[in-house]
């Protein structure tokens, strides 16, 4: 929209500024959404770049620009930030290990969405399908070049989803090989988008044989996205079931241990040792025995001292 207001003009330096501030901070000083975020200004440039023509084209390579620009100084800042090279000092994968990686963890994710996740899967398709069949059916039909224009956009929906998936994944891969899932959340968004859009645009598509089931199709998406939060709920407490047993005892040692400490404190030690080593919970590691392992280096960086020592 700016881009069109502003034709043949540049945009305004206080346009381009903000975008450029929304890119740095939509980065969310996080490496996945923000390589998502380069790749996407990237992609969207050289379209612009190649298929663009007229007016429209200079501004909006300007203001796609400083989207990109944003993105890249938001990654320069984790670069550069004391987390990083602390992490820095593990030992990394050369580039064609990691493109080989990249590609090869996006695409064991996509198959085991497929594969583990069926129900999710099917709810992402049906649910748009058959809300704009509904939608699509009651009205005339659309034209030639938009039927055209919805294949094109199927068929190029898979491919740019996996390029932004394999985006998402670069930097997990780059630090400790498969992506965590904190760092697989990114990824999932990516792909429940690309089925829910591959959806829609199907619906769309078989809504022009004018079936006349448009109240059926709405009433029957209605039903399936009703099903679909009722079985994030039962997916929830079939977790917390599984782990029960786990997190009684994790939440017993670390009372056991808190006590240890309070005991040690209350005698004057200031260099406490710990007998009682925990295993990280979801992810979340605790401090090494390692000084320079990179959670050792962000504790220091944020207490300056630390009174606990591990033997």
């Amino acid at each position: 929209m700016v881009a069109r207001r502003n034709q043949d003009r540049y945009p305004s330096v206080w346009m381009g500024c903000l975008c450029l501030l929304l890119s740095f901070f939509g980065g969310g000083f996080s490496e996945p959404p923000d390589a998502v975020l380069i790749m996407a200004s990237a992609l969207a440039l050289v379209a612009v770049w190649v298929g663009v023509k007229g007016k429209f084209r200079r501004p909006a390579l300007t203001l796609l620009g400083w989207t990109l620009a944003g993105g890249l100084l938001a990654l320069l800042v984790m670069a550069i930030s004391p987390g990083n090279l602390n992490r820095s000092q593990i030992h990394r994968p050369d580039l064609i290990s990691l493109v080989y990686n990249t590609v090869l963890y996006s695409g064991l994710f996509i198959s085991d969405t497929f594969s583990s996740l069926p129900l999710p899967t099917f709810f992402s398709i049906a649910i748009p399908l058959f809300l704009f069949y509904g939608m699509f059916a009651t009205i005339s039909s659309i034209s030639s070049a938009s039927k055209r224009a919805l294949l094109v956009i199927m068929i190029a929906t898979p491919v740019l989803g996996y390029i932004l998936i394999v985006a998402s994944f670069a930097p997990s891969v780059y630090g400790q090989a498969f992506p965590a899932e904190r760092a697989r959340f990114m990824g999932r968004l990516l792909m429940t988008t690309a089925l829910m859009l591959e959806g829609a645009c199907l619906g769309i598509l078989l809504a022009q044989w004018k079936l006349h089931w448009s109240s059926i199709a709405a009433t029957f998406a209605v039903v399936l996205f009703a099903v679909s939060t009722l079985y994030s709920l039962r997916a929830a407490w079939n977790i917390v079931q599984d782990k029960e047993p786990y997190y009684y005892l994790w939440s017993y040692m670390w009372d056991y241990r808190q006590a240890q400490i309070a005991a040690d404190k209350a005698k004057g030690i200031t260099n406490i040792a710990i007998s009682v080593h925990m295993y990280s919970i979801e992810g979340v590691e605790e401090l090494h025995s390692d000084p320079k392992y990179w959670i050792n280096g962000c504790r220091r960086r944020l207490l300056r001292r630390s009174i606990i020592s591990f033997p």
